[in-house]
């Protein structure tokens, strides 16, 4: 080394060979093991670092382990009549709407026509319609459940698919819908449109946008036993704890098989529903870029460092430690994206690869 400053176009081509490098790590880092697990370990603590919020639009009805044992007589599917029971108790109380997240694939023909009583005339309901992979015919396809009764299709009762979706067993996010042989909305998106505008979301041709849930929600739970015994009693009617708000039927019984982790910890299914469901309707569930859009984030970024990097060395420090700190508040902390995240850190590498490269070759 001879102290002589590297000439300007070999600091650019050293510059582009490094972002090259960088580029391609980035494009497959996201999708590797050692990617995934920073990416959803730095994720999860910010999804903590959020302070809790009272959510006072939504109240979960919850079928406890006793609720299942003293009122369903630990029997599944459970019984059809109670279900239906519940829902008007809830609808005379004045929910908003009501979205039921139960298995209703293996009700009896004619539970239908329970929902279409007059008890239940001008209740706004959405039900939760299960899919199944079908691997009979070679590579595996997405299957609806059937509908509520087993009707072939429905018109009165609009439904939504709980598209929740794991990371690592882990779950953080929910789709807006999914593709079967139409896109079909989520359950969370079909209880929100269906609570703004009073009809049903319909089949669409749309992609399957990818949102990341707050959790941050703190959301009334009542047991399904407890409303079930108020509404016995003889002036049941409007009340303010269940009035115009969304009532979400679900379950925690054991049986149930439904709990999952997530980022705070071990969740039903129902309060799952109730977390995505806050989230949307707050505008806190951020959307999960894909990893083109991402890339293309990152390259930025990295042609940016490449530019600090034709400039003086005290310049290149200052400039490039402002880039990094900015690009990482961004990614971690505004968008909280995995591709943006584990992408952006080949880039921040390379730029100190590019920078100790010049002063080695300045050294005298």
């Amino acid at each position: 080394m001879n102290g002589a400053k590297l000439p300007l176009w070999k600091t650019l081509l050293q510059g582009l060979l490094i972002f090259v490098v960088a580029l391609i790590i980035s494009g497959s880092m996201a999708e590797s093991f050692v990617g995934n697990l920073l990416a959803q370990w730095t994720l999860d603590r910010f999804i903590r670092l959020d302070p809790p919020r009272d959510e006072d639009q939504i109240v979960l009805i919850d079928i406890t382990e006793e609720d299942y044992s003293q009122m369903f007589g630990r029997r599944r599917p459970l019984d059809p009549a109670i279900v239906i029971e519940l829902l008007v108790a809830a609808h005379r109380a004045g929910a908003k709407l009501i979205a039921v997240d139960i298995n209703t694939a293996d009700w009896p023909q004619g539970s239908e026509k329970l929902l279409r009583s007059e008890l239940l005339s001008g209740a706004a309901v959405v039900w939760a319609r299960g899919f199944y992979l079908d691997r009979g015919s070679g590579k595996p396809h997405r299957r609806l459940d059937r509908l509520l009764g087993d009707v072939t299709t429905s018109t009165a009762e609009c439904y939504g698919v709980p598209a929740l979706e794991q990371g690592g067993g882990i779950v953080r996010y929910f789709y807006s819908g999914l593709k079967f042989e139409m896109w079909e909305p989520s359950f969370t998106d079909q209880i929100a449109y269906r609570s703004e505008h009073g009809s049903c979301l319909l089949h669409q041709e749309r992609d399957e946008e990818l949102r990341i849930i707050d959790f941050s929600a703190r959301i009334r739970t009542e047991s399904a036993s407890t409303l079930l015994e108020q509404s016995k009693q003889m002036d049941w009617g409007r009340r303010p704890e269940y009035a115009d708000k969304i009532l979400i039927l679900g379950g925690s019984f054991h049986s149930g098989s439904d709990t999952s982790l997530t980022p705070v910890g071990e969740m039903s299914g129902l309060e799952i529903a109730g977390q995505a469901l806050s989230s949307f309707i707050r505008n806190k569930a951020k959307r999960e870029l894909g990893k083109v859009s991402s890339l293309l984030v990152d390259a930025g970024v990295g042609l940016l460092l490449v530019l600090v990097g034709l400039r003086s060395r005290i310049a290149q420090l200052v400039l490039a430690i402002a880039i990094v700190v900015l690009g990482a508040v961004l990614c971690l902390r505004i968008f909280r994206q995995y591709y943006l995240f584990v992408g952006f850190i080949p880039f921040a590498l390379g730029s100190v690869v590019h920078m100790l490269l010049g002063w080695i070759y300045e050294r005298p």
